[in-house]
Formats: C-alpha cells, sequence, structure tokens
C-alpha cells in the first residue's frame, strides 16, 4: 500500500470517527457501540485476461492483484445477536506490467484498464448476525453494501490516460472474535465483496472496543 493510500486511510477515517460519534453519543446509550480496526490482505479474482488473445505472446509482464487492506468500523448493538455497523475501507493497490514494445499507445491504456485488478476503497454499511457465542468466543456473519470507487492510471510515451470505476456493491463474510472482558476483542476476519468488475476477498485481524 502506498503512502498516500495511508495518508487516504486515516484521513477518511478520522473523519468517519466524528461524524459517527457525533451521531451515536446523542442517539444511543454508551454501553451499545464500540470501534474496530483491522489490518490484513485483499486480494481481487483473475482479471480479465481474455483481452490477452489480440496481444503479442509475451505482452503481460507481470499482474499484481493484492495489497494491505485497512478498515475501520463503528458498531451499534441494535438487538441481542444482531448489530448494525458502519465503516470505511481500503483495500490498496493493484497493477499490471506489460510489455510496450509491441503495443501501440491505444492497445496499451485498453490493456492496462482490463486488465488491472479492481481494488479501490469506500464506505460499507451492514449488520452483524451473530451465528454462536460461547463463553469468550463469538461468530458473527457481516453482510451488506459497500460504495466504492477505484482510479487506474497507465502512462506510456509521456502521455497518461486516467480512468475511475465505482459502484454499489454486495459484501458479505464470516468473523471469528475472542472477548476476554466485556470492553475488548480481538478476532480474525473472511469477507467477500462482490465488486462489479470482480470478487475480492479480504482477510483481516481485528481489535475492537466497546464503550
Amino acid at each position: 500500500m502506498k503512502d498516500a493510500q495511508v495518508v487516504r486511510f486515516f484521513s477518511q477515517a478520522f473523519k468517519l470517527v466524528v461524524c459517527l460519534l457525533t451521531f451515536y453519543f446523542g442517539a444511543a446509550q454508551a454501553a451499545d457501540f464500540g470501534l474496530q480496526l483491522g489490518v490484513g490482505q485483499s486480494k481481487a479474482n483473475q482479471a480479465d485476461k481474455s483481452v490477452l488473445a489480440g496481444l503479442p505472446s509475451g505482452t503481460l509482464q507481470n499482474l499484481d492483484d493484492s495489497d494491505t487492506a485497512l478498515s475501520l468500523s463503528l458498531h451499534w448493538q441494535w438487538l441481542e445477536r444482531l448489530d448494525l455497523e458502519l465503516g470505511y475501507q481500503n483495500l490498496g493497490d493493484a497493477s499490471v506490467d506489460l510489455s510496450t514494445q509491441t503495443l501501440t499507445p491505444a492497445q496499451y491504456h485498453q490493456a492496462v484498464q482490463r486488465l488491472t485488478p479492481v481494488l479501490g476503497d469506500g464506505l460499507y454499511t451492514g449488520v452483524r448476525i451473530g451465528l454462536w457465542q460461547q463463553q469468550h468466543w463469538r461468530l458473527q456473519l457481516p453482510l451488506g453494501l459497500m460504495a466504492w470507487q477505484s482510479d487506474i492510471d497507465s502512462s506510456m510515451n509521456g502521455t497518461t490516460l486516467h480512468s475511475k470505476t465505482d459502484g454499489t456493491d454486495l459484501y458479505y463474510g464470516l468473523a471469528l472474535q475472542y472477548l476476554p472482558n466485556a470492553h475488548w476483542a480481538t478476532g480474525v476476519g473472511w469477507q467477500q465483496i462482490a465488486l462489479e468488475p470482480e470478487d475480492v476477498r479480504v482477510l483481516q485481524l481485528t481489535l475492537s472496543y466497546r464503550f
């Protein structure tokens, strides 16, 4: 993940926390909500490689479809086994390396846009459904929607083209947590985000604090 992405994550996360705390302090009792920080890895499914059929052999040099993923969310316990969540997630950057020796600028830019895996960042909101809880362990099913955007830049012979992709798509997953006391929780989470271009899988370690 680039330094600019890290700065963007903390900038967006700070704005989110300020807005959410302002709202929820007025709307809910303090014991009803908490914050969660997640750090892990995102990985996109295979990009559309059908475009390679029209390109010379050996054009694709390298394809990087994974990066560091960061998330920050606020959870509000609505029912005993149902939490509402609202958060910001940065899935990092993906990249593709193509040989330019046999490509025209038009072919190069088209191939970069179609082959670069979509990661990006955005806001998400949904529910966490409690599936199982025993002593200090808890298993939840996160389910909701993510409004995301992804930027792709390609440069060749001094010419840079910029394209932007965005959308609102479904996410779902599983989250296992260990709760040593009433406030703190650590855990591991798996999340599948069904972005319109391709699915993205996220594995994260999480740290939560309930007020």
